[in-house]
């Protein structure tokens, strides 16, 4: 069977197990691969996939690109495995370009202002936003945590329902503590929980997020940009640049080790880089 027509079964049979996107990445790397190389699927070998992705990297792709086109090959190969048209996955054994590591984004002062203007007028919005900034607690935390939770007197919150099984207690802003307070005080039923949607049920993850994306739609950015997971890295951000130790910035973000933290160090070098670059 011909590489096209192996292809196009795999496309339709992608549908069912993959996003739109990925599928169309896939159908344009696969074609780039069968157009310059070879058509004919079970006599590929791992010295194709090499040259292909030499000739990617050559043309000045990043490393992600290249990384990008292995991936989709090795799914489409994995697929003509299981189609009895190929018996070893070519690119099994590949040495791969390393990836640079992400960079999380975070946001800037005026982002978060224009963010918060746009939400003040709804009381229970802008306590969910001011909570995301203040406390950095991931969005599975957030919707999780209890009235009881909330320490008003020492301005801390409990976080008990953590991705690693990681109980802490997480300091939260005076002004934080106001917006939360102001927001309970309107409501007038049993919820337990902190945060309740408007039907006044648990809210969910995806509810959060729709939050932060309208409020940063009417504000004027590309929703598409800002996450809740944007106020995590921003919360950690600030904490780094006003040199807070690493097992510090670790304990408040609910990380077991501080490795994954470092990388907000770098963030703070490139910020006062393009500061000392803007200025000198």
């Amino acid at each position: 069977m011909l590489g096209y027509e192996l292809l196009d079964n795999f496309l339709k049979d992608s549908q069912e197990h993959y996003a739109k996107n990925t599928i169309r990445q896939y159908k344009r790397d696969i074609i780039f691969f069968l157009d310059h190389h070879c058509h004919d699927i079970p006599n590929v070998k791992c010295k194709d996939i090499k040259k292909h992705l030499q000739m990617i990297d050559q043309s000045g792709k990043s490393a992600s690109t290249i990384h990008g086109h292995a991936n989709s090959l090795k799914t489409f190969f994995q697929y003509c495995i299981e189609e009895n048209q190929l018996k070893v996955n070519p690119c099994i054994g590949l040495s791969l370009p390393k990836l640079p590591e992400p960079v999380p984004r975070y946001l800037d002062d005026l982002t978060v202002f224009k963010i918060r203007e746009a939400a003040k007028t709804n009381i229970r919005d802008i306590a969910i936003l001011e909570t995301l900034y203040y406390t950095g607690v991931r969005v599975s935390e957030l919707i999780n945590i209890k009235i009881e939770d909330v320490d008003f007197k020492n301005l801390e919150i409990w976080i008990s329902e953590s991705k690693n099984g990681y109980s802490r207690m997480v300091p939260m802003s005076q002004i934080c503590a106001v917006r939360i307070s102001n927001y309970l005080n309107r409501r007038s039923d049993n919820n337990p929980y902190l945060f309740i949607s408007i039907r006044k049920e648990h809210f969910s993850r995806q509810g959060i997020v729709d939050i932060v994306k309208k409020y940063s739609e009417i504000a004027g950015f590309d929703p598409s940009n800002i996450s809740p997971h944007c106020y995590r890295h921003t919360f950690a951000t600030k904490l780094a640049s006003k040199k807070i130790p690493f097992a510090v910035i670790a304990k408040l973000l609910g990380h077991k080790g501080f490795r994954n933290v470092k990388v907000y160090a770098k963030i703070m070098t490139e910020i006062r880089s393009l500061i000392y670059n803007e200025y000198h």
